[in-house]
């Protein structure tokens, strides 16, 4: 899990951005890391809606993988002249069965963006939202199932005192009960 966490390192940024602004550092720090007509708050905008799951989520991380999102660009670019044709390529995510694995492997994705985020696919029983509204960062790999807060400082005090609260909301009566009477033996 940690060397998921880490590969997935730019895909955790990129859904985490929180201003359109942070988008510019995104692409100076990771190049071309986008298929060229994805714009990144396009992406992060995208990876928020995957990272929630449904029907929807099926249908963009579809899209994303089979490169539907380059179609358009890429029929146009090799009507422009005879020296684009390896731009097809790109559209051409041509899995082979390894039968030892038991699953179909991808031997070249278009863009390390694309590798990432079936990467995440593969993960996507771990990709959770922080349960914490004021969560700087909320979109997170968990380390275990039943995670519901991303481990921040913040949000790690903030899921205690919940625990607490709703500890002594259920026990707190029966824990005061006891005392009283262990304090009451004491002085006999």
């Amino acid at each position: 899990m940690a060397q998921t966490q880490n590969t997935l390192a730019r895909i955790l940024w990129l859904a985490n951005l929180s201003k359109p602004e942070e988008s510019t550092e995104f692409v100076a720090a990771n190049g071309q890391y986008l298929p060229g007509d994805l714009e990144p708050w396009s992406a992060r905008n995208f990876l928020r809606e995957i990272w929630h799951g449904g029907e929807q989520a099926d249908r963009i991380i579809t899209m994303l993988l089979t490169n539907q999102t380059t179609l358009a660009t890429t029929v146009d670019g090799m009507a422009k002249g005879p020296d684009r044709p390896s731009l097809a390529l790109n559209l051409l995510c041509v899995p082979r069965v390894d039968w030892k694995r038991g699953e179909l492997v991808f031997e070249k994705w278009p863009s390390e963006f694309h590798s990432d985020l079936y990467r995440l696919l593969r993960q996507s029983e771990n990709a959770k939202v922080c349960a914490y509204p004021e969560c700087k960062e909320p979109y997170f790999l968990a380390k275990r199932g039943n995670q519901r807060y991303c481990g921040a400082g913040a949000c790690i005090d903030a899921m205690q005192g919940k625990w607490r609260s709703d500890w002594w909301k259920t026990h707190g009566k029966q824990w005061r009960k006891n005392r009283k009477k262990l304090k009451r033996g004491k002085r006999v």
